[in-house]
């Protein structure tokens, strides 16, 4: 997805430090997951397989337990293990990804490549203490390649915002502010559209050699007069998923977010 053009002014980045008295951190947990290369590509299947390993992680932390082996057909399912990102957050992640093995239905039906991936992680669960409530969405789930998207966003509070978008390659990409005076506000009560000018909307883009991708906007939003800082805070244009993590579970525990998966079709 290409996102609004502006140039960016990086600064330092201001370690913010909170009393996290009610976050946890579970240290070297694992979880296994795979996905079958049904009506995808193997990069694809590849990908899903490691977002269903990182949802599993993040809900078996929450004490939830969910089954992995579940094939994949649908991209109802992959965006819903993108929503689980938002449940807790994963620290230094290491990745092995397992032999291929085969998936078969039943007798009737050929197998197919089935890919298998191991995550360790930390996982950090932060209970929250903003009573803000923020309300999201986007114009459709479903897009066309080159389709405008715009996010329809509603606050209990004054608030000011943060918005990122997760891409196929898994790295999250900020979209704003890229610079100090691109701080999104939003009225209490009041319901915004971002972005507001039909010239500057969010455009969908599929990738070459790409069937259907799923992606997210992962919007962040804190009360107006916090003293958090987004844009210093988040001073790089792009994060892993990891740094991102790392970074975010600093301010988490006064922020509320919300994942908004979608998926683009060709």
């Amino acid at each position: 997805m290409t996102y609004i053009k502006k140039i960016a002014y990086c600064l330092g980045v201001i370690f913010l430090c909170f009393n996290l008295a009610e976050a946890k951190t579970l240290k070297n947990q694992t979880a296994k997951a795979s996905c079958a290369i049904l009506n995808t590509t193997a990069q694809e299947a590849k990908q899903i397989a490691l977002r269903r390993a990182r949802a599993l992680l993040i809900e078996q932390a929450n004490g939830v337990s969910i089954v992995s082996s579940t094939l994949v057909k649908d991209g109802k399912l992959a965006m819903d293990f993108i929503k689980s990102y938002s449940n807790g957050y994963i620290l230094n992640e290491k990745i092995e990804w397992l032999p291929i093995t085969q998936y078969q239905k039943d007798l009737s039906t050929p197998p197919i490549p089935e890919y298998n991936v191991k995550i360790t992680a930390d996982v950090k669960i932060v209970e929250k203490v903003s009573d803000l409530v923020l309300s999201t969405s986007l114009n459709k789930k479903i897009f066309r390649d080159k389709e405008k998207m715009f996010i329809n966003l509603k606050s209990s509070k004054n608030a000011k915002v943060m918005i990122f978008y997760l891409g196929i390659d898994d790295m999250l990409y900020k979209i704003t502010p890229m610079s100090k005076n691109d701080i999104l506000y939003l009225d209490a009560q009041k319901q915004s559209v971002y972005p507001k000018l039909e010239e500057d909307s969010l455009i969908a883009q599929i990738l070459p050699n790409k069937q259907n991708i799923t992606e997210a906007l992962w919007i962040i939003a804190t009360d107006k007069n916090s003293n958090i800082d987004f844009y210093t805070l988040f001073s790089k244009d792009k994060y892993s998923l990891n740094e991102f993590h790392k970074l975010y579970s600093k301010i988490a525990q006064k922020c509320v977010e919300e994942v908004l998966p979608y998926q683009i079709i060709q």
